[in-house]
C-alpha cells in the first residue's frame, strides 16, 4: 500500500511537474512576444519623434525662408515669374509635413486635411468645391510615405483641373 501510494504520489508529481513546465514554457512565448511589440513600440517612436522633428525643422526652417521669399517676389513686378514656382515649392513642403502626421490608417483624416488646406484656393480659382467623402475603412500599413503619395496624387489632380479642365466644379469622391 506504501508503495503504491508513494508510486501514484510520483505519478502525480510528474504530471504536475510536465503542466508546470507547459505553463512556463507559455509565459515564456508570451513574455518574448510582449517584448517584441515593446521593442516594435518603441522603434515606431523613435521615428516618430525623429519625423516630428525634422518636419518642425522644415516648418520652421525652409517654410519660413519660402514665405519670406514669397513676401520679396511680391513686392517687385521683375520678380513675379518666380511666384508660381515658390507657392508650388511651399505646397509641396506642406504636403510632406501633412503626410508626417501620425494618421493610424484614417484615409478620411488625410483626405479631410488636404480639404482644409485646399478649399480657400478652389474657390479663389472660381470653383465648387463637392466633397462626396463620408465613412472609409481603416488601412492597413498606411504609414507618411503613402499618406504622401495620395496627397501628391491629389495635389496634381486639383493642379490639372485648374490648368487643363476649364471647370466649373471640382468633385472629390
Amino acid at each position: 500500500t506504501l508503495l503504491s501510494r508513494v508510486s501514484r504520489a510520483l505519478t502525480d508529481a510528474e504530471i504536475l511537474n510536465r503542466e508546470l513546465e507547459h505553463r512556463v514554457a507559455i509565459r515564456g512565448l508570451e513574455l518574448a512576444r510582449n517584448y517584441e511589440k515593446l521593442q516594435s513600440l518603441e522603434r515606431e517612436r523613435a521615428i516618430s519623434a525623429e519625423r516630428e522633428r525634422m518636419t518642425t525643422d522644415m516648418h520652421d526652417g525652409i517654410g519660413g525662408q519660402l514665405v519670406h521669399a514669397l513676401a520679396v517676389i511680391e513686392s517687385d513686378k521683375v520678380f513675379q515669374p518666380l511666384e508660381p514656382i515658390l507657392r508650388g515649392a511651399l505646397d509641396d513642403l506642406r504636403l510632406i509635413i501633412d503626410s508626417a502626421d501620425p494618421t493610424e490608417g484614417n484615409l478620411l483624416v488625410v483626405l479631410s486635411n488636404f480639404r482644409s488646406r485646399n478649399e480657400r484656393r478652389v474657390q479663389e480659382g472660381g470653383l465648387r468645391f463637392l466633397w462626396q467623402v463620408t465613412d472609409l475603412p481603416p488601412l492597413d500599413d498606411f504609414g507618411p510615405h503613402k499618406v504622401l503619395q495620395v496627397l501628391r496624387v491629389l495635389q496634381e489632380a486639383l493642379t490639372n483641373v485648374f490648368k487643363h479642365a476649364h471647370a466649373t466644379e471640382v468633385i472629390v469622391r
